[in-house]
């Protein structure tokens, strides 16, 4: 909708001499915040595939991060990536709302302490994407609403089933919950969504 009331161009050239006045100042933290803002904008409403490598999908989530930590005035996200991971593919913005999900939830009464890991690794041929927070966790019978049809949130519904089609049945979201302990959210790809 975005897209379509406001031409894309004059928001990245409006970010981009934002940017130059905040470097004439000197501003380097405002500078990285609107080049890392611009880079979710360019990245979440490109014409080009919807399917992109999980390379540029943590790019997407590392900036996403960033803005939060500079609101915030913390450093919270920890990333522990295998670069073999990289050209997986998948598509694009899959992993942002599980983030905004630890951040706006796991961590609403509490951000002092806040820790979010994304870890990317390889499990035999498929690639794997943890993501975890030290928050307030959820119920289980909480998780299993959250990835039903029936959910009225759906962010996490529509990432379960948007990989059970692309991938298979066996494939779709695993959430890992405890009450005051914290979750973590396990998305695996196949060996076929690796680019070739």
């Amino acid at each position: 909708a975005l897209n379509a009331q406001i031409n894309p161009h004059f928001m990245y050239n409006t970010l981009d001499t934002l940017h130059w006045m905040a470097m004439e100042i000197p501003e380097p933290k405002m500078c990285q915040l609107i080049t890392s803002f611009s880079d979710i904008l360019r990245y979440s409403i490109s014409k080009k595939s919807t399917f992109v490598t999980l390379e540029e999908e943590l790019k997407c989530i590392q900036n996403y991060i960033m803005i939060y930590e500079e609101r915030y005035e913390k450093k919270f996200g920890h990333f522990e990536i295998d670069e073999r991971i990289y050209p997986y593919r998948t598509s694009k913005m899959l992993l942002q709302p599980i983030v905004e999900n630890s951040i706006v939830h796991g961590f609403s009464n509490n951000l002092e302490n806040a820790v979010l890991e994304v870890i990317g690794e390889i499990q035999g041929e498929e690639a794997v994407i943890r993501i975890r927070d030290n928050g307030c966790g959820i119920s289980q019978e909480r998780v299993l609403y959250l990835l039903s049809r029936d959910s009225n949130r759906i962010g996490l519904s529509n990432i379960h089933q948007r990989l059970k089609l692309l991938y298979g049945e066996e494939y779709g979201l695993v959430i890992l919950s405890e009450k005051s302990r914290g979750t973590e959210v396990i998305l695996r790809f196949p060996k076929e969504s690796f680019e070739k």
